[in-house]
Parts: C-alpha cells; structure tokens; sequence
C-alpha cells in the first residue's frame, strides 16, 4: 500500500528565492556565530546520526539555557531537522547535508518560544548558508500488518494492580 507523505527537499548554496523575503521578517538571533567543524573520519559511526548530533545541542526554549544555544558538530541535517521540525528520514538532499558538520553558538531574545526559535534557525541557514527549499509530495511503501484470518486471539491484559510504596520497595529488591 502506497501513501503520499510531503517531503522536504533540501538544495542548499543556489540562489535566494522568493521565500526569503518571508524569511526576513522572521525573528532573529541577538548575535549568532557559525563555524565549520571537523569531525575526525569514524568518530561518529558508533551511534545512528539522529543521537550524535542530539548530543551536541544545549540550550533553547525549553531547557535549561533558553537564553542561548551552543550546538557543537551538528549536521547540516541535523540543523534543518530542528529548523523545520521535521523528521530526518523526510529529508533528502546531496550526500554532504549529512557529512558537513557546524558548530553554532546564538544569544537568544528573552521570551522566545519553541516556534519563534525554528523561524530564527531558519533566518540563520537562510541567511548564512544561502540556502533554499523546495517542498514535494512523495509516495513511498509503507506496510499494513493486518491479523491473518486464523491468527493469535490476543486479548487486552488486565489493568495493574495498585500497590502500597511498601509493596513497590519489595518488588524493586
């Protein structure tokens, strides 16, 4: 069975289109650095790309630091998931959006929420990587499990059952 997901395309480096003129009367960061970070070869192959560039990320609305981000050796991917609040596997893109990585350090307004924040990540690639989308519908596979017609007859289980903090104790020795 076949379902049409949008997908976000990314074309980074070409021309400014007319989508940046949204983009600039977006919000903007106090003070933004961006610099290129060498990751050395094989020194993230140890864990799936989604979790190393998380590790990488401090700060922003919600954390413990909203009033700035320290991102070190984030992907280009992985910036655009955060800008755009989209899941990586939607992103597709030339080979280097997942082998560049940055380095972004930010001074946040106070105040800003978790939406104000991805339009200033926005501005910031928009602006310092010239960067452009394209958005497009794609049909890709996706699976059904249905229960065979002689199948398990699996039933829902009962509800647990309250315990006393005495009884949680004994259960966790």
């Amino acid at each position: 069975m076949k379902h049409t997901f949008a997908s976000v395309t990314c074309l980074a480096l070409s021309i400014l289109s007319a989508t940046a003129q949204d983009i600039s009367l977006a919000p903007e960061f106090e003070v933004a650095s961006v610099k290129r970070a060498e990751v050395p070869e094989g020194a993230r192959t140890h864990m799936p790309p989604e979790i190393s560039d998380r590790i990488g990320m401090s700060g922003g609305p919600g954390s413990k630091a909203p009033g700035r981000i320290d991102y070190t050796a984030i992907s280009f991917k992985g910036l655009l998931e955060k800008a755009y609040d989209v899941k990586r596997d939607r992103i597709s893109g030339p080979a280097w959006i997942s082998s560049e990585h940055y380095t972004i350090n930010a001074k946040i307004p106070p105040g800003t929420n978790p939406e104000q924040f991805r339009l200033m990540l926005q501005k910031l690639l928009t602006e310092r990587f010239h960067m452009t989308l394209h958005r497009e519908s794609k049909e890709i596979p996706v699976y059904r499990l249905k229960v065979a017609k002689n199948g398990p007859k699996l039933q829902p289980g009962a509800p647990p059952k309250e315990m006393s903090p005495a009884e949680q104790m004994e259960q966790n020795q």
